[in-house]
């Protein structure tokens, strides 16, 4: 089965999808998935996938992705040291990295977690702030590293008014 089947079957019909994805292929010969990047949807489909993940892998109920499978991929148990940081995007960076999701430490001391596009988008995702944060855009604008400042907004969000 193909990682699109599957990933359809598993996840997006699960957590209602609104729209078509795409994936992106290593070759048109194989039309093998690319893992490590290349899943295009849009931001409501982000932040439905956003929030089964901040419930713990729950959608309306249901068990869409074992709790045991989260808690093994999701956050890294420890930053990157220098000798791990092999790009840019992470050299100094104070955030943790395992399966294709970062963490950093929050305001309170928590752990979040996201995932990071080629163009400085971000699904970020902070159980304590209960919060889910979805950010696009062609490229990181004025800001230099975005995870801080994610932090920061999802903080504000669960400040009670």
């Amino acid at each position: 089965m193909h990682v699109a089947d599957y990933f359809q079957k598993k996840i997006w019909e699960k957590v209602g999808a609104e729209f078509d994805a795409s994936w992106s292929l290593d070759s048109q010969e194989t039309g093998f998935e690319k893992m490590e990047s290349g899943l295009n949807f849009i931001s409501i489909d982000y932040a439905k996938i956003g929030s089964m993940l901040l419930h713990r892998g729950k959608w309306n109920g249901e068990q869409v992705v074992s709790e045991a499978w989260l808690d093994q991929s999701i956050v890294a148990p420890n930053l990157l040291t220098p000798e791990e940081c092999d790009t840019p995007f992470m050299e100094g960076k104070p955030a943790g990295y395992l399966y294709h999701w970062y963490g950093i430490v929050n305001d309170n001391g928590e752990k979040d977690f996201f995932a990071a596009g080629k163009y400085s988008q971000h699904l970020y995702i902070s159980p304590d702030h209960n919060t889910v944060i979805v950010r696009t855009g062609y490229d990181s604008g004025e800001v230099g590293w975005w995870p801080p400042v994610l932090a920061q907004v999802a903080a504000l969000a669960d400040v009670q008014l």
